[in-house]
C-alpha cells in the first residue's frame, strides 16, 4: 500500500512530460511569418514587367535605325552620326497608348533610360535605371539592371538580368530587392498563346518592411512566367526563406491571370495576395 502514491506521482510525471512534449512539438511547428513573401512579390512583379518594355524598346530603337516614330522613346545622346551603339534611350512609361508601354492595368510615370554598351546585335548588352519611376503609387528604383543576351533568335530573347539594389517605396514602407537571374523574352507569346510573356529563373535576396532578410531560388524546369498584360506573376513555383524561418514553397498558380498565390511551409498551406 506505501507503494501506491509513489506510482501515482510517476504516472503523474510521465504524463506531464508526455502533454508537455506534444505541446513544445506543436508551438515549433507554427510558423506565420507571411510578410516576406508579400513584399517579395510586390517588388519582383514589376522588375520583371520591366525587362520585356527595356528589351523592345532598345531592339526597336536599334532595327529601325530611327527613334521617331516610336512613341515615348527619345534618343538622349549617340556615340557617332551613323551609328547606334553606345546610344542612351529614354522611354516616357506613362505613354499608355504606346506599343511599348505595359498593358496590365497599372497606372506608371517616369522614365527608363537604357544605354548600349556591346556593339553586335545578337549580343546586345543594356545597362537601364529607372527615373522617378512609379507603378500604382509605389516608387521603384535602382542603381542600375543589366541585360546581357544569352540566346537571341526570332523567337525569344535570353538575358542574363542583374538587378543591383533594387528598391520599392510607398510612405513609410520600404522593401529592399537584387537578383540575379535567367529571363527570357517572348515577344509575340510561346507555344501556350500569342500573349507576349517572360519566363525568369535564378536565386535573389531582399529585405522586407520590416527589416527581415529574405533569399529565394528559382530553378529552371519550374520557373516564373509573366504575361505583359498581367499585373501579377501567374505561374510558377520557387523557394523563399525568411531569415530565421524555415523555407517556404511558392505556387503562383497554372497560367491564370489574378492576384491569388499560396504558400506551404511545415506541411501547412497559407493563401496570400500578390499586392
Amino acid at each position: 500500500m506505501s507503494k501506491l502514491p509513489q506510482i501515482i506521482l510517476v504516472l503523474g510525471c510521465v504524463c506531464t512530460l508526455f502533454f508537455a512534449g506534444c505541446s513544445k512539438k506543436e508551438t515549433m511547428g507554427v510558423d506565420n511569418e507571411t510578410q516576406s513573401v508579400v513584399d517579395y512579390a510586390i517588388v519582383d512583379q514589376e522588375f520583371l514587367a520591366i525587362v520585356p518594355t527595356i528589351y523592345q524598346s532598345v531592339l526597336q530603337a536599334v532595327y529601325t535605325g530611327s527613334v521617331a516614330p516610336i512613341c515615348g522613346l527619345q534618343e538622349v545622346s549617340k556615340n557617332t552620326a551613323d551609328t547606334m551603339w553606345n546610344a542612351i534611350y529614354s522611354l516616357n512609361v506613362s505613354n499608355i497608348d504606346c506599343p511599348l508601354a505595359m498593358p496590365d492595368g497599372k497606372a506608371r510615370t517616369g522614365k527608363l533610360i537604357m544605354r548600349l554598351i556591346v556593339h553586335e546585335l545578337t549580343n546586345l548588352q543594356i545597362v537601364a535605371k529607372l527615373e522617378n519611376y512609379q507603378a500604382s503609387g509605389i516608387v521603384y528604383s535602382c542603381d542600375s539592371m543589366v541585360l546581357t543576351t544569352k540566346v537571341s533568335n526570332s523567337s525569344f530573347k535570353s538575358y542574363n538580368v542583374n538587378l543591383v539594389n533594387g528598391a520599392c517605396k510607398t510612405g513609410t514602407v520600404s522593401i529592399k530587392y537584387t537578383f540575379n537571374r535567367t529571363i527570357t523574352v517572348y515577344p509575340n507569346g510561346d507555344v501556350n498563346d500569342s500573349n507576349p510573356v517572360v519566363y525568369a529563373y535564378g536565386d535573389a535576396r531582399g529585405t522586407n518592411r520590416f527589416g527581415t532578410n529574405f533569399s529565394t531560388s528559382v530553378v529552371q524546369q519550374t520557373p516564373l512566367v509573366k504575361h505583359k498584360t498581367c499585373a501579377y506573376i501567374d505561374k510558377g513555383t520557387m523557394e523563399l526563406t525568411p531569415q530565421g524561418f524555415k523555407p517556404r514553397t511558392i505556387n503562383f498558380g497554372d497560367g491564370v491571370c489574378d492576384d491569388e498565390a499560396t504558400f506551404t511551409v511545415n506541411e501547412n498551406t497559407v493563401a496570400f495576395k500578390l499586392k
